[in-house]
């Protein structure tokens, strides 16, 4: 098991990696509209749409996003 260190290691990394870019592609890749990745991610649509304009959201709907995707593959 990873440590507690390790694994804000890991978060850092996936927020600094995971883009608005690759936000939208990825919805777009998957037939997700704002709406349906709010509810598979548990992030608000604004949220979402705060991030894919490139705006600040908050780390943890950030790392919301970036995990959901990744679970999806």
């Amino acid at each position: 098991m990873a440590s507690s260190a390790m694994n804000l290691i890991l978060e850092r990394i996936a927020l600094f990696q995971f883009t608005p870019t690759h936000c939208a592609q990825a919805r777009g890749m998957l037939g997700w509209s704002v709406e349906q990745l709010s509810r598979e991610a548990g992030v608000s649509v604004d949220d979402i749409q705060r991030f894919e304009a490139q705006q600040e959201v908050a780390d943890s709907a950030r790392l919301a996003l970036t995990y959901r995707f990744e679970a999806q593959g």
